[in-house]
């Protein structure tokens, strides 16, 4: 699904091109399947850049199973490869962002609104557990955070 908010005075706020746009990621398979949409989407629109972004939460720093920084750094470079090369088939650079925040869609919004981007990219359904349950999935959050386009895909079951 694409979608956009409307301006402020009402206007559509339909972004005039798609040259840059910021892919969230983390870890699961199901965060991938943003790829065909979006592949499809960048080929038609011409889109110059993207970031992809794997947010590292803060909030579980020192708690046990949390993996340090350089390995979730290593693990997002290593998944990130593939995906790079697809998405830079067209033309396009592609790049990877680490950012470490206490709240993910936070995290992904600073690096759009930093990287000029139009579009965020993103699942609705990654990473799950009891979280998403109590705070809102990240998708949901972006959503109404974000005052930019969002490409937002539902992953099969």
């Amino acid at each position: 699904m694409l979608l956009w908010h409307p301006a402020p005075d009402g206007s559509s706020s339909v972004p005039a091109s798609l040259d840059a746009v910021v892919v969230a990621l983390d870890q699961s398979m199901e965060a991938l399947s943003i790829l065909d949409p979006l592949e499809s989407l960048g080929t038609a629109a011409g889109v110059k850049s993207y970031t992809l972004v794997h947010v590292a939460e803060s909030r579980g720093a020192g708690k046990a199973g949390w993996s340090p920084l350089s390995a979730v750094q290593a693990r997002a470079n290593e998944r990130a490869a593939p995906i790079r090369e697809r998405l830079s088939a067209g033309g396009a650079e592609v790049s990877l962002q680490l950012v470490v925040a206490e709240d993910p869609s936070d995290g992904i919004i600073g690096i759009a609104h930093e990287n000029g981007a139009s579009l965020i990219a993103m699942t609705t359904h990654g990473m799950t557990g009891v979280r998403p349950t109590l705070v809102g999935s990240v998708g949901a959050q972006v959503l109404r955070k974000w005052e930019g386009a969002l490409l937002i895909q539902r992953p099969k079951a």
